[in-house]
C-alpha cells in the first residue's frame, strides 16, 4: 500500500498542473497581452540627416540643393483614447525637429487589442484607415524592444509592419 500512494499523489499533481496549465494558456495569456485601455507611450529619437533645401530649389541653385548633417529629433507619442472591446482606438501624435523648423503630424486608427492589427473601429468614432500591425510603440514582445541609449541615425526596434493609415503593409504588398 505505501508503494502505491507516491503514485497517486504524483498522478494527482499531474493532472493539477495540467489543468493550471490550461487555464494559464486559454485564460490569462489572452488578457494578459492585450493592449491595455490606458496604454501611453512618448518616444525620443535623435540624430542627423541630409535633407533637400527648397529655398535652394526655388532660386536655382542646385549645388545647394542638399543641407547635410542636419541634427534631427522626433518625438512621438502613441496613446490609447478609447477602448471598446478588442478594438482599442489610438491617437499617434509625432513632432520632427530639424533645420529649425518643427513638422507635427497626428493620426488617429484603430487597432485589434490582441493583435494590434488594424481594424474598423467602433460605432460613431471617426478614424483614418489603416492595416497593418503597430510595431514601433507597444511592442508585443517586450523582452526584445531597444531603449535608444545614445543618438542613433536609425530609429531602434525590429522591421516590421507598421500601421501607416492609408499604406498598405510590407506583408500586404507582397
Amino acid at each position: 500500500m505505501s508503494a502505491r500512494r507516491p503514485s497517486i499523489v504524483l498522478t494527482s499533481l499531474t493532472v493539477v498542473l495540467l489543468a493550471l496549465a490550461a487555464v494559464v494558456r486559454f485564460v490569462v495569456v489572452p488578457y494578459a497581452t492585450r493592449l491595455p485601455g490606458d496604454a501611453d507611450q512618448t518616444v525620443h529619437y535623435a540624430g542627423r540627416a541630409t535633407l533637400l533645401d527648397g529655398k535652394a530649389l526655388q532660386s536655382g541653385d542646385t549645388a545647394h540643393a542638399f543641407r547635410s548633417d542636419l541634427p534631427v529629433t522626433v518625438d512621438r507619442r502613441v496613446r490609447v483614447t478609447s477602448a471598446h472591446g478588442d478594438t482599442a482606438v489610438l491617437e499617434d501624435t509625432t513632432k520632427i525637429h530639424v533645420g529649425g523648423q518643427t513638422l507635427p503630424g497626428s493620426q488617429t486608427y484603430a487597432l485589434d487589442r490582441r493583435s494590434r492589427e488594424g481594424t474598423s473601429p467602433p460605432a460613431s468614432t471617426t478614424v483614418e484607415p489603416s492595416r497593418g500591425a503597430l510595431s514601433s510603440a507597444f511592442p508585443p514582445d517586450p523582452a526584445r524592444e531597444t531603449t535608444p541609449t545614445r543618438t542613433t541615425t536609425r530609429p531602434p526596434g525590429r522591421s516590421c509592419r507598421c500601421a501607416t493609415p492609408g499604406r498598405r503593409s510590407a506583408k500586404a504588398a507582397r
